[in-house]
């Protein structure tokens, strides 16, 4: 063999190689994913630099619903056709069983699944109903054949991560790429220090404490979603902030204390006034350690936001008069909706 051709071989041995290995895929015959989205809703400039938004590169997991059991307990094709509702008391997670998913920059993940066929029926009508969670631990799903629905446990030690769920129902092959909108779970508190008095202050530690919510379940009986109030109880202590932070007379909106701390809503839908136990769950406090014309205090301050909403990130206002802090609760929204300004003494 001509020696001058052994290089040219080797490449196409190499480029056939590669070509096999990373094969390109359709959406026609695998099931592939849009680049997820979070949504964000209004926001503003100020407020987006504490947000955490799903990275390209996100590991999440996804559980896949597709053909429902029939009262015998077999697959039942027919009904795959149907709308999630009547699906979802006899679905089955049959297409993926939570599973992490890394996206390439084709909307693919290692070991692709393919979309579902049977003879006698055109797979273009069955429906599908994609859940998925972000990140990848803490959540546990219901398992065997029923509606599903989604655990989260937060741990009682360790950082608070942004918890996100997304759910796509009654997507069919021919819609192409699966689209997930990933929503926040937790609501987000921001401290800031403002001071109405007419020599400065200076902030020497803050703290939150209290016996926060650990546990919510979202239910997926239809394409509403339902959650459940907050449950479950961790006692915690968040460092907001230590070392020496001077705020000047008369001086607002100053840089953040330290950074923003994630915490779980209780949600109370019924409308029923929980104030005085708290929304984010019982003895909530802030503990500020100031110094204020040569002198040191120390000031313990009710924690009480009135329904928290998950997807709001809320800046909690210290606000000194008299020597004395008051806290004013100012939301910014990664969704619509809200619950606007709120005082607490």
């Amino acid at each position: 063999m001509n020696k001058s051709l052994l290089p040219c071989l080797a490449l196409l041995l190499l480029t056939a190689c590669t070509a096999t290995e990373q094969p390109e895929r359709s959406p026609a015959d695998y099931i592939l994913f849009a680049p997820p989205t979070v949504q964000m809703g209004v926001t503003e400039s100020r407020a987006d630099a504490h947000l955490d938004a799903l990275p390209s590169t996100a590991n999440f997991s996804v559980y896949g619903y597709c053909v429902p059991k029939g009262l015998t307990g077999a697959d039942s094709w027919i009904d795959a056709e149907q709308e999630w509702g009547l699906r979802a008391p006899q679905s089955t997670a049959d297409v993926f069983t939570g599973g992490s998913v890394i996206l390439d920059h084709q909307g693919g993940y290692d070991n692709p699944q393919v979309w579902k066929s049977q003879t006698g029926y055109n797979a273009d009508n069955f429906r599908y109903t994609f859940l998925a969670h972000y990140p990848t631990n803490n959540f546990t799903m219901s398992t065997g054949t029923g509606v599903p629905a989604l655990t989260l446990t937060i741990p009682s030690s360790g950082d608070i991560p942004d918890y996100m769920y997304a759910a796509a129902f009654d997507h069919r092959k021919t819609f192409g790429r699966v689209g997930l909108t990933f929503q926040h779970l937790l609501t987000s508190f921001s401290f800031q220090v403002n001071n109405y008095d007419d020599h400065p202050v200076t902030i020497k530690s803050c703290s939150l404490t209290g016996n926060f919510y650990t546990t919510v379940t979202l239910n997926f009986a239809s394409t509403t979603p339902t959650r459940s109030e907050a449950s479950g109880s961790m006692a915690r202590t968040f460092e907001i902030f230590s070392g020496s932070h001077q705020v000047g007379q008369y001086e607002s909106h100053t840089d953040f204390l330290g950074d923003p701390i994630m915490l779980l809503p209780g949600i109370n839908e019924a409308g029923v006034d929980k104030s005085e136990f708290g929304y984010l769950g019982s003895n909530t406090k802030i503990h500020v350690t100031y110094e204020h014309q040569g002198s040191t205090y120390t000031a313990d301050i009710d924690f009480l936001p009135i329904n928290p909403r998950p997807g709001t990130i809320y800046t909690s206002h210290l606000n000194f008069v008299g020597n004395q802090f008051t806290l004013f609760f100012e939301s910014d929204y990664w969704e619509d909706g809200g619950d606007g300004d709120i005082i607490i003494n």
